[in-house]
C-alpha cells in the first residue's frame, strides 16, 4: 500500500443537530411563501399590476410563477429536506440555494426594475443562507463543502489560530 495514506476515510455519520434544524426551519419560511407567491402569479390571484407583468419574460405572469417555483421554492424545500435528515450535503446545499437567491433577487431587479421592501430582505436572507452554510462544516475548519477530499476554504467563515506545542 504505497501512496497516499490518508486517501481512505471512514464514513461520517450524519449530523442532525441543531443548525441543521434551524437550516430545515428557514428554509421552509422561504420556501412556503415562494410557493404562495409562484402560485398566486400562476393563478393571476396575485396582480403585480399591468405595468409590472409587462415586464416580466415573455410578459407572462404564469412564466414568472413557474420559474419563482422552480428556482426558489423547490430547492429551498429540498434543502429543507436534505438538512432535516442531516445529509452531509447540507452546507453545500445551504450555499447554493442562499447565491440561487440572491442571484434571483437580483435579476428580479433588473427584469421588474422596481424596488420593494421584499428585495432587500431576501438578498439578506438569502447571504445568511451563504454564511450558515459556510460555517456548518462538521470538522470546525470553516470550509465550504460536504467534506470530501479536496476542502475548500470558505471565505466567509473565521480562521481558528491554534499554537503548536
Amino acid at each position: 500500500m504505497s501512496g497516499n495514506l490518508g486517501a481512505h476515510r471512514p464514513p461520517v455519520a450524519r449530523s442532525t443537530g441543531t443548525t441543521h434544524r434551524w437550516v430545515a426551519v428557514a428554509s421552509i419560511a422561504v420556501a412556503v411563501p415562494a410557493l404562495a407567491g409562484a402560485i398566486g402569479l400562476a393563478t393571476g390571484s396575485l396582480d403585480m399590476g399591468e405595468t409590472i407583468t409587462e415586464r416580466f419574460p415573455g410578459h407572462s405572469a404564469v412564466l414568472a410563477g413557474a420559474a419563482l417555483f422552480t428556482l426558489v421554492a423547490t430547492p429551498f424545500a429540498a434543502l429543507a429536506v436534505l438538512a432535516w435528515r442531516g445529509s452531509r450535503w447540507t452546507p453545500s446545499a445551504t450555499v447554493a440555494v442562499g447565491l440561487v437567491l440572491v442571484a434571483w433577487i437580483a435579476v428580479q431587479l433588473l427584469f421588474i426594475r422596481t424596488l420593494s421592501f421584499f428585495q432587500p430582505a431576501y438578498a439578506v436572507i438569502g447571504l445568511s443562507f451563504v454564511w450558515v452554510g459556510c460555517r456548518m462544516d462538521r470538522h470546525g475548519r470553516g470550509t465550504c463543502g460536504p467534506g470530501l477530499r479536496d476542502h475548500r476554504p470558505c471565505p466567509l467563515a473565521r480562521r481558528r489560530r491554534t499554537i503548536n506545542p
